[in-house]
């Protein structure tokens, strides 16, 4: 599939959820990644448009925010009733958005970035990324162990891992109220991003 015509997809896939109301009219309109705040959130609040530099900024006009913000609109269409496949969606864009922001610290000569690929080109682990005592982790511990929880719990869900892999003891799906524990963290840590570029761009 062309490039031109996987832009096509996302696009009608983003004026879909457009329709639903799981996105800002601009947000297609501008092709501007701006709203990665209210569709972690889930909520169009006030601070939606105060990142709206810091997403560009990290991101562009990249096929990786259009990668990105797939698994936001499916996360957001998820969020009422599908909790764990919610979890899954929102911690595979924070994979996009670290790596992502990895690349913008090394432009900007800033600590907190590490290989993202191992010596054999493959791609090195997102858990390794944000694991304790990565570079990472220690420029910028209150991120990390945000998104550490999130992930954390992402490889507890049944469809990541029937056992936890540490005791074997069954995995269980994410309930109502764990999702609602996990949004304020999920929400903090991606201002915090957001906040960084800001602050170095």
């Amino acid at each position: 599939m062309t490039s031109a015509h996987q832009s096509s997809r996302f696009l009608l896939t983003c004026r879909r959820a457009e329709i639903g109301g799981c996105v800002p009219k601009t947000c297609c309109a501008r092709w501007r990644p701006a709203y990665f705040r209210a569709l972690c959130a889930t909520k169009h609040d006030g601070d939606r448009e105060r990142w709206a530099q810091a997403w560009n900024r990290l991101f562009g006009v990249t096929s990786e925010y259009e990668h990105a913000m797939q698994f936001l609109i499916e996360a957001k269409a998820r969020f009422p009733g599908a909790y764990s496949e919610w979890l899954g969606l929102q911690d595979s864009s924070s994979d996009i958005v670290i790596r992502q922001f990895f690349a913008f610290l090394q432009r900007k000569d800033m600590d907190g970035h590490s290989r993202a690929r191992d010596r054999n080109g493959g791609l090195v682990k997102y858990g390794s990324l944000i694991s304790p005592n990565s570079p990472f982790d220690t420029a910028y511990p209150f991120v990390a162990s945000k998104l550490r929880d999130i992930h954390q719990r992402r490889n507890k869900l049944p469809g990541s891992h029937p056992y936890d892999q540490k005791g074997g003891a069954k995995n269980k799906w994410l309930t109502k109220l764990e999702r609602d524990s996990l949004v304020p963290k999920i929400t903090s840590a991606v201002d915090a991003i957001a906040r960084l570029v800001e602050q170095n761009r």
